[in-house]
């Protein structure tokens, strides 16, 4: 640097100082039309080695090694210097070079400008909800609740439009990583295990290898739980609801796993490749023509009334949870907090405790609902086509234990238990009682999961997540009620009441039998922020009097 400056030709491509123009004007890079971002360094740097990058051409000469010099060679087609200098020099650095065929740093300079990308989308954490500062409309409302006076102002407060803008960039994102591996599934676990036909049109499948069995349990199921824990981690996700929709991957992926490795994926979805990488890779269901078996295009009579579904829920949701936010989402007074694990046998058939375990148990329910419509849109769109409902109004329609968890409530999630693990469990087992507890175990399990990386590795709260096996009772009861249905359904008095009987009745007394104990599912979903983070998602309506008081 202090000794010989490399001579240059008109333009300047060595700047010895920190003034340099942010643009090089160099015929190899206008060739290829990009633009490159220009930082200050200070290097360790050969001159010669940076006549050889910026004139390829003449990169056959021959170079000396550290401190040495070399004449000028018989070929050089200037007369200047070919002298080798190294040494410490403020130079200005090409951020991913001049992406040259053959050039090994690209591929890493893509992978950082990826990275930096996703960061940059993910930037704004989405915890603190400020949209009070900026309503879309205020007004003063008749004082018709106690609360309200005449110095009371309600504003309306438009969703977060950033959280939709994050959820399609975890879409995109998740679809592609469950397309790579529902690829690699295909090909090991159902490929070579498909159905041969027989003379007399029977099918048989052949028996899990020590190959495919490795892979699932050594490879896939590792795979699926630990990709969101890394993303949400090299992301920084810190808004739950957006967690939670990355966990949608080892929820649905993990039981899908399993029932390609034990042969009870869906035939339309085993049909080919194609078929099962679309099925793999939409965490919310793909239909499939019964007839064609392939996947079904939606329409637009069907994309309208998935519009006016969604638009329903949002309306719900803005209700219910402008409520309920005001209370804690505890409309109630209790003796404890919806997440301790104290309550005596009193405080579980408390009638408060009953209606706030309802309140919270439809608020999640449509919380589901909307969410999945909303997303299951998306992959409507991209893929063009048509996707599962999985909640089917089970707060107000169903009639018996089984049909709440079979036929209502997260449908998708019911497929994958019950063929990744009933019809596995029942073909070793024989029986039907065992098959339920393990589904139920099994699900438990999920939710411990889910509730573990969505709240404990989050914790940026005062209130930190303490594993305690919640879940697993909770699921655990449920069994029990659906092993009891299963047992004394025939009974004649419930043959009675459901001939009888109001179906409002029915699915009241149904919900009674699962509300006393569904605190322990709802209860850290209050305390660790996941409502608080939907929140942001809605529409939301804000009442407060002038002195900040209601």
């Amino acid at each position: 640097h202090n000794n010989t400056r490399p001579k240059t030709h008109s333009n300047n491509y060595i700047s010895h100082t920190h003034t340099t123009p942010r643009d090089i004007q160099h015929p190899s890079i206008h060739s290829h039309k990009q633009t490159h971002t220009m930082t200050d360094s200070k290097v360790w740097v050969s001159t010669s080695a940076i006549d050889a990058i910026l004139h390829p051409k003449d990169s056959h000469k021959p170079r000396m090694g550290m401190h040495g010099s070399l004449g000028a060679s018989n070929n050089s087609d200037n007369d200047e210097s070919d002298t080798v200098n190294w040494g410490w020099t403020s130079a200005v650095i090409l951020e991913g070079g001049l992406n040259r065929p053959g050039d090994n740093n690209n591929n890493n300079n893509n992978m950082s400008f990826l990275a930096d990308l996703l960061r940059q989308i993910f930037a704004n954490k989405l915890i603190d909800d400020n949209r009070i500062n900026d309503p879309v409309f205020t007004f003063n409302p008749p004082p018709i609740l106690p609360e309200w006076s005449s110095s009371t102002t309600c504003s309306f407060l438009s969703p977060d439009f950033v959280f939709y803008g994050q959820l399609i960039a975890v879409i995109l994102l998740q679809s592609c990583f469950n397309a790579i591996l529902g690829s690699l599934v295909y090909k090991i676990l159902i490929e070579p295990t498909t159905s041969l036909k027989t003379k007399d049109d029977k099918s048989k499948t052949t028996s899990i290898t020590s190959t495919q069995f490795l892979f699932a349990y050594g490879f896939g199921l590792p795979m699926v739980v630990m990709e969101p824990i890394y993303m949400l981690k090299f992301l920084d996700i810190r808004n739950a609801g957006l967690r939670m929709v990355f966990l949608a991957t080892p929820i649905v992926n993990s039981l899908r796993i399993k029932e390609a490795l034990y042969g009870f994926t869906p035939i339309a979805a085993k049909k080919d490749l194609f078929n099962y990488v679309i099925y793999f890779s939409c965490s919310f269901g793909i239909i499939f023509d019964p007839i064609t078996q392939q996947p079904k295009r939606a329409s637009l009579q069907f994309l309208s009334k998935r519009l006016k579904t969604i638009g329903r829920d949002f309306i719900i949701m803005s209700f219910i949870i402008s409520i309920l936010n005001e209370y804690g989402y505890e409309y109630f007074d209790t003796r404890l907090p919806a997440d301790s694990l104290e309550h005596s046998l009193a405080d579980l058939f408390a009638w408060q405790h009953l209606l706030n375990n309802f309140f919270v148990a439809v608020l999640l329910s449509f919380s589901l609902s909307q969410s999945s419509i909303g997303v299951s849109l998306i992959y409507n769109l991209l893929y063009r086509y048509e996707t599962y409902e999985i909640v089917l109004n089970p707060m107000f329609k169903s009639t018996s234990p089984s049909e709440f968890w079979g036929r209502r409530w997260n449908t998708l999630v019911h497929r994958g238990l019950k063929n990744g693990v009933y019809k596995p469990t029942r073909s070793y087992t024989s029986s039907k009682t065992t098959a339920v507890f393990a589904a139920f175990a099994v699900s438990g399990i999920i939710h411990e999961f889910v509730n573990y990386v969505m709240f404990a590795d989050n914790n940026r709260r005062s209130n930190a997540y303490v594993f305690s096996w919640k879940q697993m009772v909770f699921f655990g009861w449920n069994g029990v009620l659906i092993a009891m249905e299963y047992c004394i359904g025939h009974w004649m008095v419930f043959r009675w009441m459901a001939r009888r009987l109001p179906k409002i009745i029915i699915t009241a007394l149904v919900l009674c039998a699962a509300l006393p104990l569904a605190h322990l599912f709802t209860g850290d979903w209050i305390r660790h922020g996941y409502f608080d983070a939907v929140y942001l998602a809605e529409p939301i309506l804000v009442c407060r009097n002038v002195d900040g008081v209601g």
